[in-house]
């Protein structure tokens, strides 16, 4: 790679060096990473910016004030060492300003306009001379001469100011009004240009003070540059491009805007470029009129988008584009031509604009521009994958890490106003029952204030099969702060959001966790559990459960509320809509977010037979939509780790869930919230036997079980007899429909009471010596099998009020045989 000789317009052609100025050169080139002028340490004078300096309109004591600040930085011995090496230039400039136009005819605002136009010019040769010189050491002779031209354009820069500063300084043609922002102005110019030469010392780039030895090269003298004439109707047309007037009728905040410097009170300033534009007719391509500009890269305070303001030196060509929109052109009427490293601009009267780079700059503004582009699209939902759910403003934000990572431009330290959004991710499925709608994890996402210079983001995404890790904390001044564990190999990555009431770190916890209680949602059941386990172990071979090692010990159903409020009741059971039915598992260590999101046959249950206590068991076929939360404080180190190959393998296999409950009130309400099934009874009877009839030969054959559970539940007008069996042979569980129509009988004997439902139509137990079906044992109350069996059941009830309590049930009222 080459240096330029020739990166803008008016640069002269390479000059002969010799031997000593080259070893100097060589000698004097950093070898460190790249170095930016602008990163100098400020001065002891007082650098206030041409915008922000707080002055009244007219003060007399600013105008001295800034005056005198401007006299400091001319007597620096830095500026006058500087102004010795260059006097042999100052005649050359004014005699080449004199033939165009002298600069005692320019006004305040062109002269500070002219100086910081060839200060630019000069700063930015200097800082590429430092970012590549020390990377191509053998070509001494281009960077010899990018050095001279930029130490010309900084002496010409400083000039202007010294032969017009005397001249011009207490004009009323600028008005008074004008005339402190522009006082402030020529003393920021003055101020880069001290950083410049301090730059140029520090590095050796300053030639001997003896001026035969090194004289500066006076190669290019121009001081204006001179722009092709073009008709009125040409200068309407560049200087109305977004919407403005001429160039005499703007105000000095403009100048700023055109030729920034610095940041400003209400804009960041990230770069300023050299380039050259070419203006072309839409229909044709051969005028081209060449106007050579200069490009800031700047953005408000207030907006997320760059925008690039383009001003010639004299001011007739000046445009900006929009990020808003409000006025043309904005950044979708850019077109960006890589090969050419151009940017074409179309203006709403046909013609066309092309902004034409150096590789470097025109890489650089890409790359600034795409950062802009993928910050503000990652704070997006993604179409069709996302719908954001939650946002809200974090009072301070701290993002620890340890290691560079892909979020590694965000600020360090506190960072106060952050926007946080949390997308939930979903896919759509087309099933044979219809379109469900998958939970597939969250995405949060932490953008930086408007007002923070570079605009960042972190964006972490949590999918089910990984626990979200959290642990509550205290922020400065008691504020209730939110750690979030975002790095699952590194226990050190954190992000710490401090916010300013507990209800918000609340709702963001909830909204993260899935827990959150909607609008159109409600708790259908909210229960104590004693205890609650999970295993993908379908036929243990001991007798020890899988456990997981929390207390949970308290479950909620969660579920949108039906139409008729009245059937929130648990005696008025209805279907509950599985996109939103959840049940939610709290304990001190974390929480656990199980989506019933099902469909018709997915859901089976179990309860308990012989085994004490209260417990309801759910089969759930692999599962891709949980959501685990652990707390850091009381959680051990390896449980996170331990708990992610329980959601892998619960992603990958059918799993058991098992609900203990300390009552039998609370299993009934969190059964029928989570079935849609009221349980009218739940009981063992002491016998339960199924008469079947064999073929040709008028003889029943009975089967009898003497370890039974029994549960009526009705869900409209739907009632079913559940059964589940334990130590049984011929199954272990079944489940029919009953109707009004069906025959019950009564009969008692040896103390005992018999039902017989005569001639009942219902499908053999299931789960038998020959069923190797996982989710054998457990019962569909959704599908219900065939009725192929028409034959006598018989339920013999030890306890007379048990059997009262079972015969209240029935659909149908029972006689006496």
């Amino acid at each position: 790679m080459e240096f330029p000789s020739a990166r803008f317009s008016g640069s002269s052609a390479h000059t002969e060096v010799s031997e000593p100025q080259k070893t100097q050169l060589r000698c004097s080139l950093p070898i460190s990473p790249p170095y930016s002028i602008s990163d100098i340490s400020p001065c002891a004078t007082p650098e206030p910016s041409p915008v922000s300096f707080p002055v009244a309109s007219g003060s007399t004591t600013s105008i001295r004030w800034l005056s005198h600040q401007a006299s400091l930085v001319l007597s620096d011995d830095s500026i006058k060492g500087f102004t010795d090496r260059s006097q042999h230039l100052f005649k050359t400039f004014d005699l080449s300003a004199s033939r165009i136009n002298p600069i005692s005819n320019c006004t305040l605002e062109g002269v500070v306009r002219l100086s910081v136009w060839w200060f630019l010019l000069g700063n930015m040769k200097l800082e590429q001379l430092i970012r590549e010189g020390s990377s191509f050491p053998f070509a001494q002779e281009d960077n010899y001469n990018l050095l001279q031209q930029a130490l010309v354009e900084i002496a010409k820069s400083l000039w202007v100011i010294i032969i017009a500063g005397p001249v011009r300084e207490l004009s009323s043609s600028d008005g008074e009004t004008n005339l402190p922002h522009l006082l402030s102005a020529r003393l920021n110019v003055l101020s880069r240009i001290r950083q410049a030469v301090w730059a140029l010392n520090r590095h050796g780039f300053l030639p001997p003070q003896e001026s035969d030895s090194c004289p500066l090269s006076s190669n290019d003298s121009s001081i204006w540059v001179d722009y092709p004439s073009v008709g009125l109707d040409m200068n309407v047309l560049l200087s109305s491009s977004n919407g403005t007037t001429s160039r005499g009728a703007r105000d000095t905040a403009d100048l700023s805007d055109a030729f920034m410097l610095s940041d400003t009170e209400d804009t960041f300033h990230y770069s300023s470029m050299a380039m050259d534009v070419f203006l072309f007719n839409e229909g044709s391509n051969s005028q081209q009129i060449r106007y050579a500009c200069i490009l800031s890269i700047i953005r408000g305070i207030s907006e997320k988008t760059i925008s690039i303001v383009v001003s010639s030196q004299d001011g007739l060509l000046e445009f900006s584009t929009k990020p808003d929109g409000s006025t043309k052109p904005t950044w979708e009427d850019v077109t960006w031509l890589f090969f050419i490293n151009t940017l074409e601009v179309k203006l709403p009267t046909g013609f066309r604009l092309q902004l034409r780079f150096s590789p470097w700059d025109f890489r650089n503004l890409k790359r600034m521009y795409d950062h802009c582009c993928l910050t503000l699209e990652s704070f997006q939902p993604v179409l069709g994958e996302e719908a954001l759910c939650f946002e809200t403003i974090i009072k301070s934000t701290y993002y620890h890490t340890s290691r560079q990572s892909r979020s590694q431009h965000f600020p360090r330290g506190s960072t106060a106003q952050c926007t946080l959004r949390i997308f939930e991710k979903s896919i759509v499925r087309s099933e044979g029952t219809g379109v469900r709608t998958i939970h597939k994890g969250y995405r949060i996402a932490l953008m930086t204030p408007p007002i923070v210079k570079k605009l960042s983001i972190i964006v972490q995404e949590w999918t089910p099969e990984r626990s979200i890790q959290f642990e509550f904390l205290r922020g400065e001044n008691g504020n209730p702060a939110l750690s979030l564990k975002i790095d699952e190999t590194d226990p050190r990555v954190a992000l710490v959001l401090v916010f300013s009431e507990s209800e918000q770190r609340n709702q963001l916890l909830a909204h993260l966790t899935g827990s959150l209680i909607k609008d159109d949602e409600t708790v259908l059941a909210q229960a104590p559990l004693s205890s609650f386990s999970w295993t993908t172990d379908m036929r243990p071979t001991t007798t020890s459960k899988n456990s997981d090692p929390f207390q949970w010990h308290t479950v909620r159903v969660i579920s949108k509320q039906p139409c008729d409020p009245d059937k929130l009741h648990i005696g008025n059971s209805q279907p509950s809509s599985t996109d939103s039915l959840r049940i939610i598992l709290d304990s001190a260590e974390g929480r656990i977010t199980d989506r019933v999101n099902v469909r018709i046959g997915e859901l089976r249950i179990r309860r308990n037979v012989i085994a004490s206590g209260h417990e309801l068991r759910i089969w759930r076929q692999p599962q891709e939509d949980l959501t685990v939360s652990l707390s850091d404080l009381p959680v051990p180190s390896e449980i996170p780790q331990q708990m992610t190959g329980t959601l892998k393998r619960i992603q990958e296999l059918p799993s058991v869930r098992t609900y203990r409950f300390p009552n039998l009130t609370d299993l009934h309400m969190f059964q029928a919230a989570v079935t849609g099934f009221t349980v009218l009874f739940d009981g063992t009877p002491s016998s339960f036997t199924i008469s079947r009839r064999r073929m040709m030969v008028p003889i029943n054959k009975e089967w009898s079980s003497s370890h039974t559970r029994i549960q009526i539940l009705r869900r409209g007008n739907q009632v079913q007899l559940v059964v589940f069996f334990e130590g049984f042979s011929n199954g272990e569980c079944m489940n029919f429909a009953m109707k009004g129509i069906d025959v019950f009988e009564k009969s008692v004997k040896g103390g005992v009471t018999y039902l017989r439902l005569v001639d009942g139509k219902f499908a053999l137990p299931a789960g038998g010596k020959r069923d190797f079906r996982d989710e054998r044992g457990f019962v569909c109350l959704d599908l219900l099998e065939y009725p192929g069996e028409h034959n006598d059941i018989t339920i013999g009830f030890a306890s007379t009020n048990e059997y009262e309590r079972f015969a209240e049930a029935l659909p149908a009222p029972v006689r006496a045989k």
